[in-house]
């Protein structure tokens, strides 16, 4: 009996958590697309280029880093996942991604969470954000040298 006790709560608790997901990812999905069709992302990739160049990430990749950085690991993931569908990132490029979003994400949620524990926040975020931009860079450096643009163009990956 506390078998199925345990699979009805855990069924209960997968249902509530892929909700709140849902409820989180859906509505940043249709602001994505608006932000296209209002020509807003183009002006986000326009003004970060010297992030993505430092980074040898195309400018595009500039919102799914960012979305990663700031809002969570799992919202983050899937706006690069999407975007990386329309765009056909090259394998570089999402690992270049991932190893940034890996780091550091949910930058400001979980540094949130410090405060009741009396820690400095501008210690704690800004450790990550460093940490996260250092390994990233030096990923970047040590990956994308093997890959010719015209390589890249080629090896975009199918999701």
């Amino acid at each position: 009996m506390m078998l199925m006790e345990a699979m009805a709560q855990g069924l209960i608790v997968g249902i509530i958590t892929v909700g709140k997901l849902a409820m989180i990812i859906l509505p940043l999905m249709v602001g994505i697309e608006f932000a296209k069709e209002f020509g807003w992302l183009e002006i986000l990739s326009r003004r970060s280029v010297w992030f993505t160049r430092a980074f040898h990430l195309p400018p595009s990749a500039a919102l799914p880093a960012f979305a990663g950085l700031f809002i969570g690991i799992v919202s983050g993931s899937g706006i690069i996942l999407q975007i990386a569908k329309e765009e056909r990132y090259a394998r570089s490029t999402l690992t270049i991604l991932f190893v940034m979003v890996g780091i550091c994400h949910s930058l400001l949620e979980e540094t949130i969470l410090f405060v009741g524990l009396e820690v400095n926040l501008f210690l704690v975020a800004g450790s990550r954000l460093i940490a996260a931009l250092v390994f990233s860079y030096i990923f970047s450096r040590i990956v994308t040298p093997a890959y010719s643009p015209e390589e890249q163009a080629t090896d975009s990956l199918r999701i």
